[in-house]
């Protein structure tokens, strides 16, 4: 069956038939669970800096959940059986749990799309992960959603992840039908590519949201204005603001004596 070229996040030039390729060594890689004895269903190397990565962001995320893509190669062995490279993965800047489902906002798309073609050079996007604390690893219909809409290349995966229990659950396409699979590979490999939210605000691939103004604030100076008494230098109008929100006109370090401990620091 030749790979569907009909997901959103995969190259054009490389969704036709995946090259061939001899897989891990058993040096390299180890099986975790039990492996799909139907050969139509890809098999997964996942390598081991990539899952600790995804605990990690999971256990940083806590009850809001955690998510992200996974990137990496899509491959053939010799014999036609189809296999998937997890070499590489990016961490959602921002999520929304809804109940029984992570979603990633359109803000954290954008951001894993932008990533994924210009930092990823020579590799694709193999699927998504998301993790849910104190969840049984399966997939919400929202979640089916997600992976029918933007990951339907036959070679595409989901991992699903209880930090809580440690229990992980792996889906791929057979044929039209979303089926989970057996157990994961997990390899030995030096080379990854890791990249978290911080490093895609350094990269200027995600900016945080802007904090919302306070209630109240608007009003008081459109007031002020009509009144004719807003301040007008900048001064001024810092401290209308700050006595305003009931909080300190003046300096927030004294400007003589000693600063406080770790300001000013040579």
């Amino acid at each position: 069956m030749a790979d569907r070229p009909d997901s959103p996040l995969v190259n054009p030039a490389g969704a036709g038939m995946a090259p061939s390729a001899e897989e891990p060594s058993a040096e390299r890689a180890r099986l975790i669970g039990q492996e799909a004895p139907d050969e139509a269903l890809p098999r997964v190397y996942v390598a081991r800096r990539v899952m600790e990565f995804i605990e990690g962001a999971a256990r940083r995320a806590g009850a809001d959940g955690a998510a992200g893509f996974l990137m990496g190669r899509a491959l053939r062995n010799p014999r036609g059986r189809r296999f998937v490279l997890i070499d590489g993965c990016i961490e959602a800047p921002e999520v929304e749990s809804a109940g029984r489902s992570v979603k990633l906002t359109p803000r954290a798309w954008k951001a894993l799309r932008s990533a994924a073609s210009s930092a990823f050079e020579g590799r694709e996007v193999i699927g998504w992960f998301h993790a849910r604390p104190g969840e049984p690893p399966h997939l919400s219909p929202y979640e089916t959603f997600v992976q029918q809409t933007h990951f339907g290349a036959a070679w595409q995966v989901a991992l699903v992840y209880d930090p809580d229990s440690g229990q992980h659950a792996w889906w791929g396409w057979h044929g039209e039908a979303l089926e989970r699979l057996g157990g994961f590979w997990l390899w030995e490999t030096p080379s990854c590519r890791l990249m978290g939210a911080t490093e895609l605000q350094r990269l200027a691939l995600f900016e945080p949201a802007q904090a919302a103004t306070p209630p109240g604030v608007r009003e008081a100076a459109a007031a002020a204005w009509q009144r004719g008494t807003w301040p007008t230098s900048r001064a001024a109008q810092v401290a209308a603001r700050r006595r305003h929100q009931g909080r300190p006109v003046g300096p927030r370090w004294p400007l003589g004596g000693s600063a406080s401990p770790g300001c000013c620091r040579a």
